[in-house]
């Protein structure tokens, strides 16, 4: 193992990426890996897992490449169907012949539409978090990160020792939104389809900013987050990585809202802490619940924009609804599949948006993202009431 010295990865990554030279003993050629540079590298076009360059990481990167592209058996072809996002199958076709052995490309899947073609129900979140990695506690929150395979899960503890997951991101593929909530926080996009600037209050593991980073990559986006561990666990664990248009700011949303002289198209609301008595029983702080914060929001909006909230379920959930319905001219409340909570998007827009006008708007989402889950299936989500 090696330093490759940017000759693979010149694309200002801050970190560093390792070269990890080995023979297949399938075809007897060189397969490089490399885990830290953030981007995919096609060897013998094949899609390479991302892993920190550890001996156990790169043991199970090295079985995932044969498993998924390289065997080989005997003289026959191998084919493989692979599951997409958009559940359309595409195939992959491995020969060998007496030369030596030659991967033909048959292999739209790498055409990456959608950047998935390897991750099978990618959109679905694990149940089984792994091992834990990390573990720490903040001035706000306990504080584990669990790994299962490439995928990681930021976990809140509760004083029970109950884990809260709040993020998990498949390393390999993390603008896919693994979570059903952060999929209905976009419905934004179904009120406002050109966004210039966005804000996203709570980090988290940065599954939002991946996932505009990925389908709206030139959107501006400044992510508040109160609690400093979680910016550098974010940074650390998840790929999180300020840029020119992507800004981390650690402050309490509340007093940063008071300052902030910027407007913007979005603003997403997903802020939670450990429960205490200066939140309600979800985590989310009392000061951000209120009627008078909501009309400091609206100030900061662009002249249609849209506050997205993230509201899980509680005593005072119908309350907290009724709030925001009170603060905005037009309130919409989304269902959550398999779930008792909901997003309500809080809009300055003076016309209400019909259901079908909704769907439309989710159809033409859906033809620009391609993100691997239907907006216009989240237009239908959307409550009569």
């Amino acid at each position: 193992m090696h330093t490759c010295e940017n000759r693979f990865c010149s694309f200002g990554n801050r970190l560093f990426c390792t070269e990890t030279t080995f023979v297949s003993r399938e075809n007897r050629r060189q397969t490089k890996i490399f885990p830290e540079c953030g981007r995919r590298h096609r060897i013998l076009r094949a899609q390479i897992v991302h892993q920190r360059p550890s001996r156990d990481d790169h043991q199970i990167a090295r079985a995932e490449i044969f498993r998924k592209t390289f065997m080989l058996r005997n003289s026959h072809v191998v084919q493989k169907d692979v599951a997409s996002t958009d559940s359309r199958t595409r195939s992959v076709v491995v020969r060998r012949t007496a030369g030596g052995t030659i991967l033909r490309a048959i292999l739209a899947f790498l055409v990456l539409t959608s950047d998935v073609g390897l991750l099978s129900g990618a959109g679905a979140a694990q149940r089984d978090g792994g091992s834990v990695e990390f573990e720490t506690k903040s001035t706000f929150s306990h504080i584990r990160i669990r790994r299962n395979g490439s995928v990681r899960s930021l976990i809140f503890v509760r004083d029970s020792g109950e884990e809260a997951y709040e993020s998990q991101v498949n390393l390999r593929a993390p603008h896919i939104l693994r979570f059903s909530y952060l999929q209905h926080m976009f419905a934004s996009y179904l009120f406002q389809q050109k966004q210039s600037s966005v804000m996203v209050v709570g980090l988290g593991g940065g599954s939002m900013i991946h996932f505009l980073q990925k389908y709206d990559p030139k959107v501006s986006v400044e992510a508040v987050e109160i609690d400093p561990v979680v910016v550098e666990l974010a940074e650390r664990y998840f790929a999180v990585r300020p840029k020119e248009n992507v800004r981390l700011i650690v402050a309490d949303a509340f007093d940063h809202l008071k300052k902030t002289k910027k407007k913007y198209d979005t603003i997403y609301m997903d802020a939670f802490l450990k429960p205490s008595a200066s939140t309600d029983d979800t985590g989310v702080p009392l000061n951000l619940r209120t009627q008078a914060f909501y009309q400091e929001l609206q100030a900061l909006l662009t002249d249609e924009g849209s506050v997205v909230f993230n509201i899980n379920p509680h005593a005072q959930m119908q309350a907290d609804i009724a709030t925001i319905r009170a603060a905005f001219p037009q309130t919409y409340v989304f269902s959550l599949p398999s779930s008792e909570g909901v997003v309500v998007v809080g809009s300055l827009k003076k016309e209400r948006m019909t259901a079908a006008e909704l769907i439309t708007a989710g159809k033409a989402m859906d033809d620009r993202f391609k993100a691997g889950f239907s907006f216009e299936s989240l237009a239908k989500h959307l409550r009569s009431k």
